[in-house]
């Protein structure tokens, strides 16, 4: 037996083995990142979302503190003039 006739097979096993381990790193690669872009991606749209309802509930309060001091000044006038509810 010739070394030719058993070292061409196993070259081309061991090349197309180390071929397409290279190819499989590599889209190991591509996905880990886009896995990670997606990730950031809902972590930014959670923080927009708390962020928001924040905004919500202290506009919320806001308005009910206005609304309140409007309903007291209304009231403390109403109730020096001598008026008041009937």
């Amino acid at each position: 037996m010739d070394l030719n006739d058993w070292l061409l097979p196993v070259l081309s096993l061991i090349g197309g083995a180390a071929g397409a381990a290279v190819i499989n790193f590599g889209f190991g690669l591509w996905k880990l990142k886009a896995d990670r872009k997606d990730e950031h991606s809902r972590w930014l749209r959670d923080q927009r979302q708390v962020a928001y309802v924040d905004y919500l509930e202290s506009t919320r309060r806001l308005f009910e503190w206005v609304s309140f001091r409007e309903l007291a000044s209304v009231n403390g006038n109403l109730e020096m003039t001598g008026g008041g509810m009937l």
